[in-house]
């Protein structure tokens, strides 16, 4: 199982998520990326929003929103994506493998979004944020 950090940033209201698109992939992720064996999850979310899209995250602030397991998109094997919201410094800019960042509408776009994504927006549903 692909373990992974995500940062959640989402309106529930207006049912728009922050996600990312990497090299040319065709779905939309989280931003966010793999935990290391050496670090936590909370350490891994910091790590890889840092290293994508150059935004400081506060630690104090994580939460951790939920935990969702689906099909990885595009690999033979499942993912965990530990789900935080937080405060954070800086823009969104694209950065390492990250050819693109933007809010979807998780209600018209749900085509683009990866299986694990489409399964965090229906928890999104029931619980808003």
């Amino acid at each position: 199982m692909l373990r992974c950090a995500c940062l959640v940033v989402a309106d529930s209201q207006t049912q728009n998520i922050l996600l990312v698109r990497v090299r040319d992939n065709l779905k939309w992720y989280l931003p966010g990326g793999k935990i290391e064996p050496s670090e936590t999850a909370a350490e891994a979310v910091i790590r890889e929003l840092k290293e994508e899209l150059n935004i400081a995250i506060f630690p104090a602030s994580l939460r951790l929103l939920a935990t969702i397991k689906d099909v990885a998109y595009g690999v033979a094997d499942d993912v965990e994506l530990n789900c935080f919201t937080a405060q954070y410094k800086g823009n969104f800019s694209p950065m390492a493998e990250i050819s693109e960042v933007r809010m979807v509408n998780w209600r018209t776009e749900q085509d683009l979004l990866a299986p694990a994504v489409i399964k965090l927006c229906h928890y999104l549903d029931i619980n808003p944020i």
